[in-house]
């Protein structure tokens, strides 16, 4: 039961995580993405995909670095681990989104599913880790300092 629960809020904090859609309007036509997963209603070949891809990326990356931040300007005693333990993070998430483009190459995805599989990954785990940085605790003796 507490694996339930664990999956339900982590599914509730990702969707939370991307609050700010892809809006792309072109006369009457207009497309909008809550998350990178649904920039492929673009379609594969259009130009607009990048676009919204790394609107994606860069809000994930943008919402990281600024929990990342503020948690570390928090900090006093312990600002070295967190800068080192940010660091394997970054090595950890970018090794396990290769291995996962790695691992879905071999289904019939298009040629360009390794990128789009790394990019869908990596955004996941950049929200995952601003969620967990948010929810530290500096306020207390016993606590991160």
């Amino acid at each position: 039961m507490n694996k339930l629960v664990y999956i339900f809020i982590l599914f509730a904090l990702s969707a939370a995580s991307h609050s700010e859609p892809y809006v792309y309007t072109n006369g009457s036509y207009k497309f909008e993405a809550s998350n990178n997963e649904e920039c492929y209603g673009l379609g594969t070949s259009s130009p607009m995909l990048s676009v919204c891809l790394n609107h994606f990326k860069n809000l994930s990356l943008n919402k990281l670095n600024s929990s990342y931040d503020k948690l570390l300007s928090n900090l006093i005693r312990d600002k070295n681990e967190l800068v080192k333990a940010q660091e394997k993070w970054e090595e950890f998430a970018k090794l396990q989104c290769q291995f996962e483009a790695r691992a879905s190459k071999a289904s019939s995805k298009p040629y360009n599913a390794y990128t789009e599989m790394f990019n869908i990954c990596i955004d996941k785990l950049r929200e995952e880790r601003t969620a967990y940085l948010k929810k530290i605790d500096t306020g207390c003796a016993a606590c991160v300092q």
